[in-house]
């Protein structure tokens, strides 16, 4: 035990300013055939910059509880994250495999360090759903080739300034 306490110490301590919080996650819609693609843009609050340039995972959960996952790299490295303010990265496409099953799909966001694969805490502690996975939305499957009118959508959990907003495209990874 005293040696997790030891290792917490130690990750606390060189992230401390890093202090994610998700703020919004919009979606250019809220449905899609299976075989499709949505697209979503996160705004994040940043505590400050991180020690290190950190990756962000992206897990869409089917309604099976399996998970479909891709990591991106930030292009405004989160080393380079202003204190207090807000950064958005997106708009990144999530492609729906074309034997996806219909119905509703979650949305779980974090971020790890690709050093050592240490996942880091989001200051929205309502949204974990442990392991450092956050809740932030969703969207709905519909069949393909059916006739569905899809809306954007947005998740709001914090107040956002659209104004004040640092932006850069994002590079997608693939996970591994």
């Amino acid at each position: 035990m005293p040696l997790f306490l030891a290792l917490w110490t130690v990750t606390t301590s060189l992230f401390a300013d890093f202090r994610p919080a998700i703020a919004r996650l919009a979606l250019d819609r809220d449905r899609v055939p299976s075989g499709g693609t949505v697209r979503a843009t996160f705004t994040f609050r940043s505590g400050g910059p991180a020690s290190e340039a950190l990756v962000a995972f992206v897990h869409v959960v089917r309604p099976d509880g399996s998970h479909l996952g891709a990591d991106f790299v930030p292009n405004l490295p989160t080393t380079a994250w202003p204190k207090g303010g807000l950064v958005r990265e997106g708009p990144l496409p999530i492609v729906v495999p074309a034997d996806a099953i219909p119905g509703a799909y979650r949305i779980w966001l974090g971020w790890f360090s690709p050093a050592s694969g240490e996942r880091f805490p989001l200051e929205n502690p309502d949204r974990e759903r442990g392991s450092r996975e956050y809740d932030v939305g969703g969207f709905e499957v519909v069949p393909a080739g059916t006739a569905a009118v899809a809306k954007p959508v947005g998740f709001d959990w914090l107040p956002v300034d659209d104004a004040g907003i640092a932006s850069a495209a994002a590079v997608v990874a693939p996970a591994a």
